[in-house]
């Protein structure tokens, strides 16, 4: 018997082996890399 957590659980994991999801997730951490190298680089 599964329980609702158990089913959103396979459900994320299915989301989180989609390719699509991996190309923009790719993306949103190169994004970050960036923001974070330029702050870092600002030494604010």
């Amino acid at each position: 018997m599964k329980s609702p957590g158990l089913n959103y659980v396979f459900k994320y994991e299915n989301i989180l082996k989609d390719d699509y999801f991996q190309e923009l997730l790719q993306k949103y951490t190169e994004e970050l890399n960036k923001m974070a190298t330029y702050i870092v680089n600002q030494k604010i």
